[in-house]
């Protein structure tokens, strides 16, 4: 991997899995610790976005979630820590339950991980509503491969990577390429993830 700024490592490690799970914590603590508010957010949806992956290893991992609590904090999302406040890594079951639960949950669609699935389809149904998802994702030169592109993970990706783009942009003096990476994490905070998120979250406990 080429030599990068600590929160772009975590949101490139994490978004193609080229990082090991340590390391990456690791690279999310010391990025949350010393930038501002907005790379922080970025790295706390790197963060959870690997969280929710199928490899389950990061959820027992006791860094992992302390460069969660880490970015949340430097972000200043109390509410968010506060939810963190009764995890205890410990009281995990073991890797292979939970890489069962997974699939039940996600796989076999118990908690089906995708936006339109959690939504009452329109008279039109989701062919729309995936498009639209899938033009935000262009706009930055992302794509979905093998999977749809409502995938919780895919959408927490495409936020850290646009979070990251205004901060970025803010640190080189781009008023104008920070304003339209702002206004791209908050219509689709809006149009997407803030549409279904947060009744998923609740289903999943």
């Amino acid at each position: 991997m080429l030599a990068m700024a600590p929160e772009q490592v975590i949101a490139e490690g994490l978004a193609h899995q080229n990082a090991c799970c340590a390391g990456a914590a690791a690279t999310a603590i010391a990025a949350a610790k010393q930038l501002g508010a907005t790379q922080a957010r970025s790295v706390a949806y790197a963060v959870v976005a690997r969280l929710l992956g199928p490899d389950v290893t990061p959820l027992t991992d006791p860094e992992m979630i302390s460069a969660l609590r880490t970015a949340l904090g430097a972000a200043g999302e109390t509410a968010a820590l506060g939810r963190l406040d009764g995890f205890v890594v410990e009281d995990l079951p073991g890797a292979q339950v939970l890489a069962g639960r997974w699939v039940r949950w996600f796989d076999l669609g118990r908690v089906a991980p995708y936006e339109a699935s959690n939504l009452t389809a329109s008279a039109g149904g989701d062919t729309a509503r995936l498009a639209d998802v899938a033009g935000f994702y262009r706009a930055v030169n992302m794509a979905v491969k093998g999977d749809r592109p409502d995938h919780v993970v895919a959408q927490l990706e495409f936020l850290a990577l646009t979070l990251l783009a205004e901060a970025e942009a803010v640190e080189r003096d781009e008023v104008e390429n920070a304003d339209v990476a702002a206004r791209a994490t908050r219509s689709f905070l809006r149009d997407h993830v803030g549409s279904w998120l947060d009744a998923w979250a609740a289903r999943i406990g």
